[in-house]
C-alpha cells in the first residue's frame, strides 16, 4: 500500500491542470492577448479599489469613534476626504470600465476586418484560378485545332505525293510499254 500511495504522488493531477489556468488564461484563449491584458489590468484596478474601499470603510467607522469621543470637526473633515477619495476611486473604475470596452469594440471591429480581408483575398484567388482554367483550355484547343489543321495538311500533302508518284509510275510504265513495242518494231524490221 505504501508504494502505491508514494507513486501516485508524483502523477500530476488532471484536475489541477484545469484549476491552475488563471482568467488570464481564460480571456487570452477566449478574446486574444490583448483583451486578456486589458481585462486584468481592470480585475487589479478593481481589487486595488475594492481594498482601497475596505480600508475607506475601516477608517471611517473609527472617525465615526472619534467623532462620539468628542472630536467632531477631526471626523467631518476625514469624512469628507472619505467620500472625495471614493468618488474618486469610483471615477477611475468607470473609467477603466469604458476603456475596457472600447478596447474590446476596437478588438472585434479588427477581428471584422481581418475577416473581410481574408474573404476578399479569397475571392480573388478563385477569381484568378478560374481565369488560369479557362485561359489553359483555351490554349489546349487552340493546340488541338493546329495540330489537326497539320495533320491535315501532312495527309494532304501525303495524298499529293503519291498522286504525283502514281502518276509518274503510269506515265513510266506507258513510256516504257511503247519502248517496247518500238523495240520490237525494230526487231521485227532487222530479222
Amino acid at each position: 500500500m505504501s508504494i502505491i500511495n508514494s507513486t501516485s504522488s508524483y502523477i500530476p493531477s488532471t484536475t489541477s491542470t484545469r484549476a491552475s489556468q488563471d482568467s488570464y488564461d481564460i480571456n487570452a484563449s477566449a478574446y486574444g492577448p490583448a483583451v486578456a491584458s486589458v481585462v486584468g489590468l481592470a480585475e487589479a484596478a478593481g481589487d486595488s479599489v475594492s481594498a482601497i474601499c475596505s480600508f475607506s470603510a475601516e477608517s471611517l467607522e473609527m472617525l465615526g469613534e472619534a467623532v462620539e469621543t468628542g472630536y467632531d470637526a477631526l471626523g467631518d473633515a476625514l469624512s469628507g476626504t472619505g467620500e472625495a477619495i471614493g468618488a474618486a476611486i469610483d471615477s477611475v473604475q468607470d473609467g477603466i470600465t469604458d476603456l475596457y470596452t472600447d478596447l474590446s469594440t476596437l478588438a472585434q471591429e479588427g477581428v471584422d476586418a481581418l475577416g473581410d480581408a481574408v474573404q476578399a483575398v479569397s475571392d480573388t484567388a478563385s477569381e484568378v484560378v478560374d481565369a488560369i482554367g479557362d485561359t489553359a483550355s483555351e490554349v489546349v484547343q487552340t493546340i488541338e485545332d493546329d495540330v489537326s489543321a497539320a495533320a491535315d495538311a501532312i495527309s494532304d500533302a501525303a495524298s499529293s505525293v503519291a498522286d504525283g508518284i502514281s502518276s509518274a509510275a503510269s506515265s513510266t510504265a506507258a513510256y516504257l510499254a511503247l519502248g517496247v513495242t518500238a523495240g520490237k518494231q525494230l526487231i521485227s524490221e532487222i530479222v
